[in-house]
């Protein structure tokens, strides 16, 4: 029996060491957290989908579905529709759905304490909900106004381990869905809580995996932002892809950005209003040139 409890505790099977490292339900593939860190259960809980042809919900796609859910998810791809974006046509599509009960307290009580601009109102909010991800997000940003980056980003990270933990099991960048795309596809213009906070995480940390010198890691988060938003890119990812890329030697992912990636999922109506300005400009500077002369 004590050799049997001896090797028990090597391989960590011990009442102790499971109390101080709790079991975690899934596989976190962006930030593992600490090993103290319970499963943040408040975290929004995101869902996904294969829309029909109109791009709407299928009856029966979620168990949290309802009438909100419903007309969210029409309103979703209307937007899609009016936005001119490729989209995710045939493949699996990723929401959050409306705040429940619990998150909508939160979230007032959380506007009660940036009203009253004292930080340590928010400080006591975190720690009392230590994973509530909007009141990181806002602590984040009075440590940055200070100056203080590096505690900042130890709470960037620990909302983006929170938001992890809301994760829906199929949504990763290492599976490839019906469209051969990364199965991520989670459109900025969804108006659920979560998909808001998670593009503002995952900017934050890409920020603060480049101030670290991390370019190669924060290369791969931006190509996240990029695949979750295509055809749309509201994050603006494209912008930052360009100097990772050649910060981190990553050549060949610059080059099939700009010769695959651009010209497939740019937008034809752009491209319109580009030629049209470019040709009105051309008239107003011959009409400039001709008034000169004369």
């Amino acid at each position: 029996q004590q050799a049997s409890r001896g090797r028990n505790r090597k391989r960590g099977g011990g009442r102790g060491n499971a109390s101080r490292n709790p079991i975690r339900m899934k596989k976190l593939w962006l930030y593992a957290g600490e090993d103290n860190w319970p499963d943040a259960m408040d975290a929004p809980r995101m869902e996904g989908f294969f829309p029909s042809a109109d791009g709407s919900l299928p009856s029966g796609a979620s168990s949290s579905s309802s009438s909100s859910s419903s007309s969210s998810s029409s309103s979703l791809a209307e937007k899609e529709k009016e936005g001119g974006t490729v989209g995710n046509r045939g493949g699996t599509v990723f929401r959050f759905p409306p705040p429940s009960a619990k998150q909508r307290n939160l979230m007032e009580t959380l506007a009660q304490c940036v009203a009253t601009h004292d930080p340590n109102a928010l400080v006591d909010m975190i720690r009392r909900h230590p994973f509530h991800v909007e009141s990181l997000l806002q602590l984040v940003e009075i440590h940055r106004q200070q100056g203080d980056h590096e505690h900042a980003f130890l709470l960037v990270k620990r909302a983006l381990y929170s938001l992890q933990c809301g994760f829906d099991v199929r949504f990763s960048p290492f599976s490839r869905d019906a469209t051969g795309y990364p199965q991520v596809f989670l459109p900025s213009s969804d108006e659920g809580l979560g998909t808001a906070s998670l593009y503002r995480t995952l900017l934050a940390y890409m920020h603060g995996l480049t101030g670290q010198g991390c370019h190669r890691t924060a290369l791969e988060v931006c190509k996240l932002l990029i695949s979750m938003d295509r055809g749309r890119d509201a994050a603006h990812g494209l912008l930052h892809l360009d100097f990772l890329a050649l910060r981190s030697r990553a050549y060949s992912t610059l080059y099939s950005i700009a010769h695959s990636y651009v010209p497939q999922h740019s937008d034809p109506l752009t491209e319109r209003e580009r030629e049209r300005g470019a040709s009105a400009g051309k008239k107003e500077t011959k009409r400039v040139g001709q008034g000169s002369a004369g």
